[in-house]
């Protein structure tokens, strides 16, 4: 039974090693992506691209090497905040996403939002993912999301993915 244990221990140790080592790698690819200054760089507005106005519109970018999108960056902008969210690519493969919330803060006093303070980052979101098909290695949530819709799975990116080709291409 000890032996049995020790072995249940073991294992449980290298999967968390190994989890670390492909978090460790997704970082690189990441950090590699972002210090490419031979990538071609699109912006687009997303009220265009969606053909749907958001209060302060917002923007959709694409960081593409030799026809593969490596990068997307989704920023919409509203009256209360910044909805910003990122996906790296290998492959065409996310590998890291990332979902970052800004808001305004409350003027408790006058009721209303305060747009000459700084926006606060209320929630962040950052998803690992070496094999899209199946669940993600690693997910680390900071704050709560004041968002309506919650993306619930990888798959719900598929549309920014799909999105960014559609631009590009044009």
């Amino acid at each position: 039974m000890k032996k049995l244990i020790t072995i249940v221990t073991i294992l449980l140790s290298l999967t968390a090693v190994s989890q670390e080592l492909s978090v460790l790698g997704i970082q690189a690819e990441v950090d590699n992506i972002n210090s490419d200054n031979g990538l071609k760089h699109h912006v687009f507005d997303t009220n265009e691209i969606y053909n749907q106005t958001t209060d302060g519109g917002g923007s959709f970018e694409v960081w593409v090497d030799k026809g593969n999108i490596k990068k997307i960056t989704q920023t919409l902008l509203l009256s209360n905040g910044q909805f910003i969210t990122t996906v790296y690519l290998k492959n065409e493969q996310p590998i890291l996403i990332t979902e970052t919330e800004k808001h305004f803060q409350w003027n408790k006093d006058l009721t209303e939002i305060d747009y000459d303070k700084e926006l606060e980052t209320n929630y962040s979101e950052l998803i690992y993912s070496y094999n899209w098909d199946k669940d993600p290695i690693k997910v680390e949530t900071k704050g709560e999301s004041l968002r309506q819709e919650i993306i619930c799975g990888l798959s719900d990116y598929w549309g920014l993915l799909k999105t960014a080709k559609k631009v590009v291409e044009k």
